[in-house]
C-alpha cells in the first residue's frame, strides 16, 4: 500500500488545495514508487505561513527553557522516523545515513 503523504498545515493534514498529487520513483528501483505527495501550490503556502503567523506570539511567550523542550521533543519523533530514511538511503546506495539523518546532530 502507497503512503498518502499529507501538508501538516496548523495542527491539521490536509491535501493541496488543487488536489493535485504525484507519485515519485525510487531511482534505484523504478518500479516502486515512494509515495503519493501532494502538488502545492501558492495557495497552500500562504495557508502555511498565516498559521505560522498566528503561532508566532504564543511562541513568544514561552520561556527559552520551553522552547528547547519542545524542540528536544520534536528532535526525538524526527529520530523515530530516520530507520525508513536510513533504508531508502541504503537502498539507492548513498553513503552512510548518518551523514544526513537526525541521529548523529544531537551529542547531548
Amino acid at each position: 500500500m502507497t503512503t498518502i503523504h499529507k501538508n501538516l498545515i496548523n495542527g491539521q493534514w490536509i491535501e493541496a488545495n488543487s488536489g493535485v498529487t504525484y507519485e515519485p520513483q525510487n531511482p534505484a528501483d523504478l518500479t516502486e514508487v515512494t509515495g503519493i505527495w501532494q502538488k502545492s501550490d501558492a495557495q497552500d503556502t500562504l495557508k502555511a505561513v498565516e498559521a505560522a503567523e498566528q503561532a508566532l506570539p504564543g511562541w513568544r511567550l514561552l520561556t527559552v527553557y520551553q522552547r528547547a523542550e519542545f524542540l528536544k521533543k520534536t528532535l526525538s519523533l524526527m529520530r523515530q522516523k530516520t530507520a525508513h530514511e536510513q533504508k531508502l538511503k541504503r537502498t539507492i546506495g548513498l553513503a552512510d545515513p548518518g551523514e544526513w539523518s537526525f541521529t548523529n546532530r544531537d551529542k547531548s
